[in-house]
């Protein structure tokens, strides 16, 4: 059971409970320093470092994913992913007031989200940003958001190609991945709790492209042997498994992961959550390619946990 193969029909979750993972073995928490050198560093240093400075790293260059390559259609062969192409800006974990109800809708236009939006922005040259916002369900609900940074030329069509096709490829995609209409207003859900499964299944209409191409790529590096089981180290198209929104802005897109809409997906995540400070674990984010156009695939980015306790409110944001 892994999170590749994520069904409501699994029961192999419900012995993954806090009290096994008591009994694992597993280094003491450390710290350890990170670096997000990129031609936006400027903007990073003015906000400081961030409650959970030491525990979160841009692992874009530092990593063993795999990836599609130009002949995967044909021989089904991955090639090293090298280098992500976007540097990762930023990490909050954002703790969120029971008035929100059971998910956040377009964090990114919320309170303190809304507020690094703008302050990750602030500059003449400002990034565009693919943000990945991550529901943690429990007491409080958490929200783990990633800030990528894309070079907002790269994002027009006639833009001069660039040499490398794995680059030609990844842009291919991304173009099409934003291109959504901009919905920095706040939008009221017109859906009621009777109205779910009707709401379900018109988010899954309304984005096929984005549900298709979002890829998590785990890498569980260190941590509790039940940990690795649970989330395994399959690609998952994370908008086939669980419920995923996406939302644009002016200058960012988000893909916005509703953990709480699967219960197998719910009991993953809540087995990390509990020994969260004894994981050390690398995200890959892909935009998986499905044509000749799409391959080979690159890498978008990549961040690394080391022993981060998501329960410790000294690395909370409160969202309001």
């Amino acid at each position: 059971m892994s999170l590749s193969n994520l069904s409501e029909k699994d029961g192999s979750m419900s012995a993954l409970t806090e009290s096994t993972l008591n009994d694992s073995a597993v280094s003491s928490p450390i710290k350890r320093p990170i670096s997000t050198g990129s031609k936006w560093s400027e903007i990073t240093s003015k906000l400081g470092l961030s409650p959970c400075f030491d525990y979160w790293s841009d692992a874009r260059a530092n990593h063993d994913f795999q990836v599609r390559g130009p002949t995967y259609l044909y021989d089904r062969m991955k090639i090293p992913a090298g280098e992500g192409v976007c540097p990762l800006l930023w990490f909050d974990i954002f703790s969120v007031p029971e008035s929100y109800g059971t998910r956040v809708d377009h964090i990114s236009n919320e309170g303190a989200c809304a507020e690094r939006v703008k302050q990750l922005t602030n500059s003449a040259n400002p990034p565009f940003l693919f943000i990945t916002a991550i529901q943690v369900p429990g007491t409080p609900m958490l929200y783990l958001v990633m800030y990528w940074a894309i070079d907002p030329s790269t994002l027009n069509p006639s833009t001069e190609k660039p040499n490398d096709p794995s680059l030609e490829s990844f842009y291919n995609v991304m173009r099409q991945y934003i291109k959504l209409p901009n919905q920095s207003e706040k939008v009221v859900d017109s859906y009621d709790d009777d109205d779910e499964e009707e709401a379900q299944e018109e988010i899954e209409d309304s984005f096929p492209f984005q549900n298709s191409r979002f890829k998590l790529i785990p890498r569980i590096m260190n941590g509790p042997w039940l940990v690795k089981r649970a989330v395994g180290s399959v690609p998952c198209l994370l908008g086939t498994k669980v419920t995923t929104r996406y939302y644009r802005g002016e200058n960012y897109m988000e893909t916005n992961v509703e953990v709480g809409s699967s219960i197998v997906a719910q009991r993953i995540i809540g087995c990390c959550r509990g020994s969260s400070a004894y994981i050390d674990v690398q995200l890959g984010i892909v935009l998986q390619g499905e044509n000749a156009l799409e391959l080979p695939e690159k890498l978008l980015g990549a961040i690394q946990f080391k022993w981060l306790q998501v329960d410790d409110v000294t690395f909370q944001v409160p969202l309001l």
